[in-house]
């Protein structure tokens, strides 16, 4: 499994900006994540499926839980001599492509 650990990145959007940390964790041979987003005291509840593992990236979908059920695609690529780095985005309706910067492990 690759990039278990936990990760802060940035992101910036019309509704949101700031800090995100996911956690990605093994739960039974299945990629796990929690997620924390600066300013948000709860998020909605989401699920995370259909996930590709590269050599140096993941890439799936989800499912957040709010006004029906919103689908997205996320995908981030792990970069930097120890693959401490990310760089990813995150597409959503209405508002398109949201790139994830900054990306870094904090554990």
């Amino acid at each position: 499994m690759i990039g278990l650990g936990k990760w802060k990145g940035e992101v910036d959007t019309p509704v949101m900006s700031g800090s995100a940390t996911v956690d990605i964790y093994d739960k039974g041979g299945e990629y796990a994540f929690d997620v924390e987003i600066e300013g948000m005291k709860k998020l909605p509840k989401f699920s995370v499926y259909d996930i590709v593992e590269g050599e140096d990236s993941l890439s799936g979908k989800a499912t957040i839980k709010v006004m029906g059920g919103i689908h997205a695609e996320i995908s981030v690529k792990f970069t930097g001599e120890k693959k401490d780095r990310f760089e990813g985005y995150i597409k959503l309706p209405m508002l398109g492509t949201v790139p994830i910067k900054n990306g870094r492990r904090v554990d």
